[in-house]
């Protein structure tokens, strides 16, 4: 099978030649050579397909049950936590109302969200807890009828399309046996008109080649769609499956370079990675096989960089479009027992309840959670002892530093390499956070809102130079802990490379190449970072031969109460009753200054109690420039 799989990836390059020689130009034989060989991949992935659909579970339940027994449910235990999550969800669902077809701006993908909470909790109850009050199937066909009978899914926005077949699915599927048939075919006949027919439209929709999260969501909820109905619609079935196949490999090999550094972050990782295992599952329960997308390179590898991009705080390294809070248990829930069965890599904190987790219909997260026991497995009972420094190579370099895996209290550095310009990138390339002694010191204000930017008319999604996108002070250059230089922001079209600044073990760090990133405002620039005994933080930044006078700012944004040194060469920041120190060595002719957080549009988030530590230096034309600022928590010293 894994033979099968590389011989199709290979003969795709034919395709993928192709649109490079349209690009570029080429003779009409080229061209056809190219086009043969696209054609020669779809037709070998058809056949397959063709033969393991035949073969395909006709019963139901089909989906992830498939191949999971039910004394294998039964042992996880009545007290399982997850099993306990799935009661006290579908409790909720219940007596929640049915949904309605309402948008927030042009999504309506909360809706969608909530159509698996409701869906998934009860059929997770039904059939994983063994629940059998007719309180859970009335209200089960209640919100499934809801869904099925809206006017379409919103094919426009086909995310929220893609969820909304997901959810249709699993209520189709797990319910099956206790639905009559005309309450069956209505819901089939949704699943079919509304979800896999649309995204078969011609021209083909754009996310169906992308290499972005949305790849990974909408081929995996059709995937889900097209198997828990193909027997009734075995065209349309086999041309999704087929197509997923083909499109989904390229999404990862982008996605998950060989390190398995997710490029859209830890926070779409979750997102992303979620519906890949959905994908995986629901081919290997109803095909008896994934075809080769469990192997994938830097897959299973993406779960140690998801474990190092999060600090002692549980917070995540949130670079680019990822939010700022700790992730809660659920939305981790079903991929940490898959990733510890797939992988043997064990880490109690990560699968397991958050104190602050409780049942509810609001968090979106939660979605997911009848999906938990599914993949469970004995845990080790030792944590895998992962390296305190990791690389993530690929679209996004980031480079993430700690002083230890067990101390509460510990120090960690997360840095950013890359683009402004990759899907869902800031400028915040160069950019880091910080943490010592229990508190995120210099921290990252991550994501807007979306749908607030969107009914704005903020050109959101276009990631060119001049895009109102950069105008959004959470997305631009003022909100993150980065270099600013005269003539300009960060350029969308460079690319910064992380190295490793040396092997020794007490003094760790990296550098990062930014010329690229300041193209046309310096003829070049580095940033190196330095944590001296794994004790403080030391950055130096130097910049060569700037190309206009002007002023040069070196910003920090931090959370905590801040106040100037008296000699005027530093800040004091306190919070929660620890202190950390911030020391100006060079240049000697600085300013220092603390500004609010504060955007221009009354549409943008407030940010307070935000900060902006700022350290200013007028420059010349043609000057060289080297800022050396030390970050030195209360509880240590320099070494």
């Amino acid at each position: 099978m894994k033979r099968f799989y590389e011989d199709c990836r290979t003969k795709m390059v034919g395709f993928w030649l192709l649109l490079f020689m349209g690009a570029v130009g080429c003779s009409s034989a080229e061209a056809s050579s190219a086009s043969a060989g696209a054609d020669g991949a779809q037709a070998t992935v058809d056949a397959h397909v063709s033969v393991l659909m035949q073969g395909g579970r006709k019963d139901h339940p089909r989906l992830f049950l498939g191949s999971l027994n039910a004394s294998q449910v039964g042992a996880l235990g009545e007290h399982d936590a997850a099993l306990t999550a799935i009661a006290e969800l579908s409790r909720l669902a219940v007596d929640c109302p049915p949904l309605e077809r309402t948008f927030d701006g042009v999504r309506m993908l909360d809706v969608s969200r909530k159509a698996i909470l409701l869906i998934g909790s009860l059929a997770g109850d039904y059939r994983l807890n063994g629940n059998r009050d007719p309180k859970v199937l009335a209200a089960a066909k209640r919100h499934l009828l809801a869904i099925v009978r809206f006017k379409d899914w919103n094919p426009h926005q086909f995310l929220d399309t893609a969820e909304m077949t997901f959810a249709a699915a699993i209520g189709y599927d797990w319910f099956y046996d206790q639905l009559d048939e005309d309450v069956r075919s209505e819901i089939r006949a949704a699943i079919i008109d509304k979800g896999l027919k649309p995204s078969l439209a011609e021209p083909p929709m754009w996310w169906i080649g992308s290499t972005i999260n949305w790849n990974q969501v909408c081929h995996a909820s059709l995937i889900s769609g097209a198997l828990a109905v193909h027997e009734f619609a075995p065209e349309s079935a086999r041309s999704i499956v087929t197509r997923a196949l083909i499109h989904m490999p390229r999404a990862m090999d982008e996605l998950y370079p060989p390190t398995g550094n997710y490029y859209e972050g830890p926070g779409y990782w979750a997102f992303g990675t979620q519906y890949n295992i959905i994908a995986i599952e629901a081919l290997r329960s109803v095909l008896g096989s994934d075809v080769g997308l469990a192997g994938h390179r830097g897959l299973l590898a993406s779960a140690t960089f998801q474990i190092q991009t999060h600090g002692p705080t549980r917070m995540p390294f949130n670079y680019g479009d990822c939010g700022s809070k700790p992730p809660q248990w659920s939305i981790m829930a079903a991929m940490w027992p898959w990733f510890r069965r797939e992988t043997a890599i064990d880490v109690p904190e990560i699968g397991r309840p958050r104190s602050d987790w409780h049942p509810s219909l609001d968090n979106m997260d939660n979605r997911f959670v009848f999906l938990a026991p599914l993949w469970a497995s004995p845990r080790s009972g030792v944590p895998a002892e992962l390296p305190l420094d990791y690389f993530g190579d690929g679209k996004k370099p980031i480079a993430c530093f700690r002083s230890s895996w067990h101390d509460p209290a510990a120090v960690y550095l997360g840095v950013s390499g890359g683009s402004p310009g990759t899907n869902h990138g800031h400028m915040d390339v160069g950019g880091f956070v910080f943490e010592a002694d229990g508190v995120r010191w210099a921290v990252d204000l991550g994501a807007e809102n979306y749908s607030q930017l969107e009914r704005a008319k903020v050109d959101l999604w276009n990631m060119h130079q001049d895009s109102s996108r950069w105008d959004m002070f959470r997305l631009g250059q003022r909100a993150h802990n980065i270099l600013i230089l005269p003539g300009g922001s960060q350029r969308v079209t460079g690319h910064a490379p992380i190295g490793r600044l040396s092997t020794e073990a007490a003094r760790p760090g990296c550098s990062v190449d930014l010329t690229s990133i300041y193209a046309g405002q310096a003829s070049s620039v580095t940033r190196t970072f330095g944590l001296p005994g794994r004790a403080v933080l030391e950055i130096v930044d130097e910049i060569t031969s700037l190309s206009l006078p002007g002023t040069v700012r070196w910003q920090i944004m931090t959370m905590a109460k801040p106040s100037i040194t008296a000699d005027g060469r530093g800040f004091v920041l306190a919070q929660d009753g620890k202190t950390l120190g911030i020391s100006v060595g060079a240049p000697a002719d600085v300013r220092l200054r603390i500004e609010g957080a504060t955007p221009d549009h009354s549409y943008e988030s407030p940010n307070r109690p935000v900060s902006v530590l700022v350290v200013e230096r007028p420059a010349l034309a043609g000057e060289f420039i080297r800022f050396q600022v030390v970050l030195t928590p209360g509880s240590r010293s320099v070494p």
